[in-house]
């Protein structure tokens, strides 16, 4: 059996979740499956020194450093030369795309998967199936909270929806979302969970990179995040708690955040790292707990990476959480009829040693239900099924 994956997730992302997914999956694939990967540049860390993928090239530099600044255009890229004209450039991404096309008019494989929604192949794909994997239906609850890119992903992922040979959604909840909001049929839908490291890794700096007692707040604090309302909340709990601080991942704070934390007297005790994977695992080893309040996930993968770190993790009882984290969670619920994370975040820690090792080995356990090697199994299945 081939497969045919293409570029998109490689190539618009240096790192992070959908990329990661695949280089996961594709790392585990069983020996049965031969698999190409259509990318010709990228900067992805997690395919780059890739034995499946050895011939990727780096992006030239000239296009790396447009790519920082202009939109897509087309099929390339628009930038200005020396004497302020506007000239189109073919871009590494018309070559990337240029390459997949090549390899799906050879028809020499029997199922493509695309990672992610355009649908430049439709004309060039012929009779070849293909399957793509919804993460998540957050451009469609929350339209708010995305411009006209969120639009665009809206209409793409709806036209592949309609025309994929069979859609992978990453969780039951995605998966009820997908039958809900575009209306596809349940058995053109199969849930694969992403996977985590069987045994929980030892952080790889022991000395914590922040010192003190901290709670840990990981990715992104778009509306639906939930971010100010488990601010708020923290307030209360830092006044009670001297010597207790909140650390945020990803980008810098807004001056709408900053002004929070000044009208809540938290300045202080809040603060941002942009971590890599190593120093993300210090974080979790080291905190008290790791909080995830958003309203709505795909899947959560920061629940997996916490549970690895043995990390604790406190949840809002919403969307796909409860399907993975199980009993292996303390839930709270915050949203607009209800806020009791004060009262739940006070209990925890209350916590005895006992009461936190019995949560520790509840999330240990739970880990062992999510495995790359079984992932890719059941994705090997379900290509077969299409044959």
């Amino acid at each position: 059996m081939n497969i045919l994956y293409d570029y998109q997730a490689f190539f618009y992302q240096t790192h992070g979740g959908v990329s990661n997914c695949f280089a996961q999956l594709l790392d585990n694939m069983p020996s049965t499956v031969n698999f190409t990967v259509g990318v010709k540049e990228c900067e992805n860390v997690h395919l780059i020194n890739k034995e499946f993928c050895p011939k990727i090239k780096p992006i030239p530099k000239i296009l790396k450093g447009l790519m920082s600044q202009f939109k897509f255009s087309g099929g390339g890229f628009l930038y200005r030369n020396a004497k302020g004209g506007i000239k189109m450039k073919l871009s590494s991404r018309h070559r990337n795309r240029k390459y997949c096309i090549e390899l799906l008019k050879s028809r020499k494989f029997d199922v493509f998967h695309p990672t992610y929604y355009s649908g430049y192949f439709l004309n060039h794909i012929g009779k070849t199936p293909f399957v793509i994997t919804i993460h998540d239906m957050i451009h469609e609850l929350y339209p708010n909270c995305f411009g006209l890119d969120g639009k665009m992903i809206v209409a793409q992922k709806k036209q592949l929806a309609q025309k994929a040979a069979h859609i992978i959604a990453v969780s039951q909840n995605t998966k009820n979302d997908i039958i809900d909001i575009l209306k596809i049929p349940e058995s053109k839908i199969s849930v694969v969970w992403h996977g985590a490291p069987e045994n929980p890794e030892p952080t790889t700096n022991p000395k914590p990179i922040v010192e003190g007692r901290y709670i840990l707040f990981v990715g992104a604090r778009k509306n639906y995040k939930n971010f100010a309302p488990f601010v708020t909340q923290f307030a209360k709990i830092a006044a009670e708690h001297k010597d207790l601080r909140l650390v945020c991942t990803s980008n810098d704070f807004s001056k709408q955040e900053i002004a929070l934390f000044q009208q809540l007297g938290i300045t202080n005790r809040v603060g941002r790292i942009f971590a890599n994977s190593s120093e993300m695992q210090n974080l979790y080893a080291n905190s008290q707990c790791l909080v995830f309040p958003s309203l709505y996930e795909g899947f959560g993968i920061p629940i997996l990476e916490a549970y690895k770190a043995q990390c604790p993790v406190l949840l809002n009882k919403k969307s796909c959480f409860p399907e993975i984290a199980g009993d292996a969670a303390i839930y709270f619920t915050m949203d607009e009829q209800k806020n009791d994370f004060y009262e739940v975040m006070t209990n925890f820690l209350n916590y005895t040693p006992q009461q936190r090792q019995k949560l520790i080995e509840n999330q240990n356990n739970r880990l062992k239900l999510f495995s790359w090697k079984n992932s890719a199994q059941k994705l090997t299945e379900i290509y077969s099924g299409l044959l």
